[in-house]
């Protein structure tokens, strides 16, 4: 999935008069989720879509980082932009990178140690 940018958002890149490059889209690129910090970070990119798949453009005017207390539910970007969620999104974001942790420690137990796996 990607997000369809608005035209005010789309970047060009012309080179000798002739567009190269026409970020359209953006996608999340990155994701880090500290448990211990209760945070969560992710970059969102501009781009574009080549046979089903997302490009990072050249030009990143407008690409940021997000980061969000999963505690408070305060969030603020690289762009400067800041935030609260809701007390849904919050609850939503808790549950969500819960399930990412739980997958993980799933994954990571099958090819390495063939324990028992313990909720938290």
């Amino acid at each position: 999935m990607s997000i369809t940018l608005t035209a005010a958002e789309i970047n060009q890149l012309i080179i000798g008069g002739v567009a190269v490059e026409t970020d359209a889209v953006a996608a999340v690129t990155n994701i880090v989720i500290d448990f211990v910090g209760q945070t969560a970070t992710f970059q969102v990119l501009k781009g574009s879509i080549v046979n089903g798949a997302f490009i990072p453009g050249q030009l990143q005017q407008g690409s940021f980082s997000i980061t969000i207390s999963l505690v408070t539910g305060a969030w603020t970007t690289t762009s400067g932009l800041s935030g609260a969620l809701t007390t849904q999104g919050l609850s939503t974001a808790i549950s969500t990178t819960n399930s990412y942790r739980d997958s993980t420690e799933a994954m990571a137990n099958s090819i390495v140690y063939n324990g028992t796996l313990v909720p938290w």
